[in-house]
């Protein structure tokens, strides 16, 4: 990896963290190749990620690429419920595959959206708890069948914003844990621990036990 380019990119990274508006978008560090197996693994690991690093999720219980029916893979964690933060993770896979091939391919974004909408519809007339973020998002008034208002668009744009924020601070461990998935195809609570580290800033919370797959 060029000198150059590795002080570029960390330069590029460092400003849009902290919110400069002129930073070009940062680029994935390096970005695996663009096959249905690799694009799965994407996927499942940028809901796995988010869920990681948000506050009321208790624990990721199980990354797999293994076929489930239909689905090509999925994530099982435990959640307090919060929806805001259900739609950051629903949202995360997309987000992923964007971060890294440029643009949604994978069977399991369809649905995701739908999934995402549902929710975007339980949060009309609420507020992120993050507050405005800004920076890119997906088109998502053109990629529904249905027409969204400003309501359910807003909120599916600040949720997967602040996916793609938390995918951007910890993109090092991201990748880490791609590759640890491409290589097992099935991780476990333990094995997402070890690939990610210490979950730093995350608040302790009385959860409820609900399970979400997605």
């Amino acid at each position: 990896m060029p000198v150059e380019w590795a002080r570029g990119a960390a330069r590029r990274l460092v400003a849009w963290l902290f919110g400069s508006r002129a930073a070009p978008r940062p680029a994935p560090l390096l970005a695996p190749l663009d096959t249905q197996e690799t694009r799965v693994a994407v996927h499942e690991c940028g809901h796995a990620v988010v869920a990681w690093y948000c506050s009321d999720v208790a624990k990721v219980e199980l990354v797999t690429t293994l076929r489930n029916g239909d689905a090509l893979g999925y994530v099982r964690f435990a959640h307090s419920g919060n929806r805001w933060t259900l739609l950051a993770v629903t949202l995360a896979g997309a987000a992923a595959e964007v971060f890294v091939h440029g643009k949604v391919k994978s069977a399991g974004a369809g649905p995701d959206l739908l999934q995402a909408l549902n929710l975007a519809r339980l949060l009309r007339g609420q507020s992120p708890p993050w507050g405005r973020l800004d920076g890119p998002t997906l088109p998502f008034r053109r990629m529904y069948d249905v027409q969204l208002d400003e309501a359910d668009a807003g909120a599916l744009e600040a949720a997967y914003r602040m996916a793609r924020r938390v995918l951007v601070a910890h993109q090092v461990r991201f990748y880490r844990l791609i590759g640890a998935l491409m290589s097992s195809h099935t991780l476990s609570e333990r094995d997402v621990g070890i690939a990610l580290g210490g979950r730093a800033f995350v608040r302790a919370l009385n959860v409820t036990g609900s399970r979400f797959v997605l």
